[in-house]
């Protein structure tokens, strides 16, 4: 063979035998991309989610001036949001987000806010943190769940929801306002209760639950704690299908009865008592 011909035949070679490693390292980069993407969208969203939840509880406190003021970044958020948008595909593996569900005033027909705190695990001032109960009268929230939901957006309904809730605010209608931010909020949420394991919902629910006595919120800390006791039966039982646990989760149902007859005296020098014992279970599943 030519020197020639041996030198473009090697090239070829080597040629051939490195587009498999380029086409491989295109994945990975554009799979490092997109999970960088998703991210970004992902605080994105929840920024702007956490920015309705102010606005609705400013309205709450009757405040219109700060109200409107985050209606206005909601709409910036939202920009930032939809520079940011991964492909719809992509959207799927939007990470979950753990939101508080509040329902307080009328008990039948309850207002709704939801508040998104922290991913990881969350402690008592975890929801300090987050959650803003100043304009709800004492004692008025009825129920606070922790939710596990995947929030994306929709920009067109969110604009909608949006602008409705300026022309509300503009002829003073703040129950009319509150109603569009809540709208555009639920629009949000694209899978609601995204399943979770016993330990967390459980471990989740006894701080909310702690919490929400802090708060003197009585009935929410009902509500919160037998979400928790129906997790750490679940919890009990998943860890023995033969039964053998069944004595324990006696023992869970009679403490959990316990505490839940001691809540409902909304008696403020039992705080002490009852936090202590929910600290224990709180730990125990730490």
């Amino acid at each position: 063979m030519k020197k020639t011909s041996l030198m473009m035949a090697t090239a070829l070679t080597a040629s051939f035998l490195m587009q498999p490693v380029l086409a491989s390292d295109r994945i990975v980069s554009e799979k490092a991309t997109a999970k960088i993407e998703v991210a970004a969208y992902h605080e994105d969203v929840r920024d702007l989610f956490a920015v309705l939840s102010d606005a609705h509880m400013s309205l709450q406190m009757g405040n219109a001036r700060e109200a409107e003021k985050l209606i206005n970044e909601a709409f910036e958020e939202l920009e930032e949001a939809g520079k940011q948008s991964p492909t719809v595909s992509a959207k799927s593996a939007v990470p979950l987000t753990k939101i508080v569900e509040l329902k307080f005033g009328n008990a039948l027909m309850p207002q709704v806010v939801y508040t998104p705190v922290k991913d990881g695990p969350l402690e008592v001032d975890d929801f300090a943190d987050a959650l803003k109960l100043k304009g709800i009268e004492r004692g008025d929230v009825e129920d606070a769940k922790v939710k596990y939901v995947r929030l994306n957006i929709s920009r067109d309904k969110l604009v909608h929801d949006l602008n409705e809730a300026r022309e509300e605010l503009a002829t003073e209608d703040f129950d009319g306002a509150q109603a569009q931010i809540h709208d555009a909020q639920a629009g949000m949420i694209t899978e609601f209760d995204i399943g979770q394991s016993d330990e967390v919902v459980a471990r989740d629910h006894v701080a909310l639950t702690r919490f929400m006595l802090k708060a003197a919120e009585y009935e929410g800390a009902r509500e919160a704690l037998q979400v928790a006791e129906s997790a750490l039966i679940n919890l009990k039982d998943g860890e023995d299908a033969a039964g053998r646990n069944a004595p324990e989760v006696e023992q869970i149902k009679a403490d959990m009865e316990e505490l839940q007859d001691m809540i409902s005296r909304r008696d403020p020098s039992l705080a002490d008592q009852i936090d202590s014992k929910l600290e224990k279970w709180w730990k125990s599943l730490s």
